[in-house]
């Protein structure tokens, strides 16, 4: 790519953008940061029900609460000195902690709570707790005393009035203890046993529950279970030990690179999830498992507990007494899912229509839509759609609009409301274009690029949240070469930019970091112009972005699976004659950690969705048809 020195225009585009400049901000992936809390004792177990809200609890019967995503945390009063174990809420009310010898139950988010057990019997311990709804908890127990080590399944049921019944279930004579337990739905759960034995538990709500081992190839202590879906799952237990399940039976041993005793796991997805244990342990991710990176804690402590909704926090302390407790947090970049409306990790879809200027979510469940709610209308189609990135980090896409005839820049944050909150940013001269949204600094929140359509020249605003951070000139370039997309090419968590040249067909990449580009290489040319990028995005699951192609007049798909700036092969599809059908998204729908294909007919209005595994085509399934073709889906730059 040729480009002319940038020292010339700087500063006089600096006064176009007519936004004063901030200094620039330290790129990098987020890392893990120490929590100011309002004790020292050790905490056992971390649970968030949404980006901001989350409970903490651990020995001398500590329960603490945050709103704010852990800067700020109060405690709450248990009414007890015994230790915490576990706790989990279904939602912002009802919740239950517990373990050990003492269960207790909450209805109104920790300002009260109230013990639901009648026996606290020495000679009765429980390892830990899973809350399946605001009326049902079970709890892996055991007894050491008398008449003889025995251990058991307790389920807790919340009677009409009010009331706790506890109910004892698989009453077995062992000197093992059952650890973790990790329910999918209120049918259907799995626990693990320092004796290295994995117990599925089925038909859980009824009356004549049933349990059934499945085999670990392990005899020492398993300690955590996650479970993302009934045939995905992760178990951790000492000397490094990670298993792992595709169909929620067979397990396999993974390679962890490490043989400190991992406590528990999280995982957000297929391919992305983390592992705590001892010595300040934390382990990552991002292929599901297949290899495992170490992150830098900063502790030296047991960390107990890992829960990760966007941010990810990590409690611990010491295992003997209620000392150097701990809570880290640390926020997922979250580019792996794009147009994420309702922080389910799968792709949703986002409609305007074309002269009325209503707005529209459709939700979405691989090729299922499982709601359509109207979000508000913007009559003034100057107002243009430009981005669907996360701008404040907390795993939920928000909407980035531009007027193309003023340059006035708004957000819509997505706060869960049909009538989400809009910000004024700034307003730019008309000239610069929205050309592309990313996480460039791997801070786990969207960023900006601009191109100005005549002279080429290329700036990144960092954001946090609505607020510029720094305004980055990049370089300038031939405006014959376009940016055709944005994408994580080689695995850094930081968004990378796609070019084409619209004559000659070279592609290009520049791998960035932050505001800088690292390197700019000539991945490939196809002089055949009918030849689009309409994608760009992981297909593989491999952590790295791959680019999507169709031919504009004989509708070839191709996609190129990349390696940093490797075509690694030039893989076919198929072919989709019919033209009006338009390659509109490449988000990833079911959740598998894999981007799919997103089409829409331009006259007939057929949506359809290819779920794809890599480059081959899983499924097409037709989704409805919206006749009314001024309805257009909305695509991230």
């Amino acid at each position: 790519m040729r480009s002319r020195s940038p020292i010339a225009v700087r500063l006089v585009v600096l006064a176009m953008f007519g936004v004063a400049a901030l200094p620039s901000v330290a790129s990098g992936q987020a890392g893990w940061t120490t929590l100011t809390l309002p004790t020292t004792e050790t905490l056992r177990s971390v649970h968030f029900i949404s980006a901001t809200e989350g409970w903490a609890v651990g020995y001398n019967g500590t329960i603490i609460h945050t709103v704010n995503g852990g800067t700020d945390w109060t405690a709450q009063t248990s009414g007890t000195t015994l230790r915490f174990l576990a706790v989990r809420f279904v939602d912002a009310n009802n919740g239950w902690a517990g373990a050990g010898r003492l269960i207790l139950r909450t209805t109104n988010g920790g300002a009260t709570w109230v013990d639901t057990l009648a026996d606290t019997s020495v000679f009765k311990f429980r390892n830990s707790l899973f809350a399946v709804s605001a009326t049902q908890a079970w709890a892996p127990a055991g007894s050491s005393g008398v008449p003889s080590p025995t251990r058991w399944f307790s389920r807790y049921t919340v009677q009409g009035n009010g009331s706790v019944l506890e109910e004892d279930f698989n009453v077995t004579g062992s000197t093992s203890s059952l650890l973790d337990i990790y329910f999918t739905d209120a049918d259907n759960g799995w626990s693990v046993s320092n004796a290295g034995q994995i117990v599925r538990i089925s038909n859980a709500s009824t009356s004549v529950p049933s349990f059934a081992y499945q085999t670990s190839g392990l005899s020492s202590s398993l300690n955590g279970v996650f479970m993302l879906d009934a045939t995905h799952g992760w178990i951790v237990g000492n000397s490094g030990k990670i298993l792992k399940t595709t169909n929620g039976t067979d397990w396999t041993a993974l390679v962890s690179g490490i043989t400190t005793n991992l406590k528990d796991v999280c995982f957000i997805d297929l391919n992305r999830g983390w592992a705590v244990g001892e010595s300040g342990t934390i382990l990552v991710t991002t292929d599901g498992g297949s290899t495992w990176t170490p992150q830098t804690s900063g502790v030296s402590t047991v960390l107990w507990s890992v829960h990760f909704i966007n941010p990810g926090v990590v409690a611990g302390g010491d295992a003997a007494g209620g000392a150097h407790g701990v809570l880290l947090k640390t926020l997922q970049p979250t580019s792996g899912v794009a147009s994420d409306f309702t922080g389910d990790h799968k792709s949703d879809i986002i409609w305007r229509h074309a002269t009325r200027g209503e707005v529209w979510l459709w939700e979405m469940d691989g090729a299922a839509r499982t709601a359509e709610t109207y979000v508000r209308a913007v009559a003034d189609t100057d107002w243009e759609i430009r981005g669907l990135g996360d701008q404040t980090g907390d795993g939920n896409a928000d909407m980035l609009w531009r007027n193309k005839t003023t340059g006035q820049i708004y957000f819509w944050l997505n706060d869960g409301t049909t009538a989400p909150p809009e910000f004024y940013v700034a307003t730019v001269d008309p000239a610069y274009d929205i050309v592309g949204t990313g996480d460039y600094n791997g801070d786990g929140k969207s960023d900006i690029l601009w191109r100005h359509l005549a002279n080429g020249e290329v700036w990144i605003w960092l954001m946090n949240g609505t607020t510029p951070l720094s305004q980055v000139y990049v370089d300038t370039v031939d405006p014959a070469y376009a940016v055709v997309g944005s994408g994580d090419v080689n695995k850094d968590t930081k968004a990378d930019i796609i070019w084409r040249h619209s004559t000659y067909g070279e592609v290009w990449v520049w791998l960035m970091n932050g505001t800088t580009r690292t390197s700019q290489t000539h991945v490939g040319t196809v002089p055949d112009v009918g030849y689009e990028i309409v994608g760009v995005a992981d297909h593989t699951g491999d952590g790295k972005a791959d680019i999507l192609w169709r031919h504009a007049t004989r509708g070839e798909v191709w996609i190129w699976p990349m390696d940093g700036t490797t075509v690694l092969s030039e893989s076919y599809v198929d072919t989709v004659p019919d033209t009006g059908y338009q390659i509109v998204g490449s988000g990833d729908y079911n959740g598998d950690g894999k981007a799919d294909i997103l089409w829409h007919h331009a006259t007939r209005g057929e949506v359809w969705v290819w779920l794809m595994d890599g480059t081959t085509r899983l499924s097409q399934t037709w989704v409805a048809t919206v006749p009314e073709v001024e309805y257009q889906i909305t695509r991230s730059k």
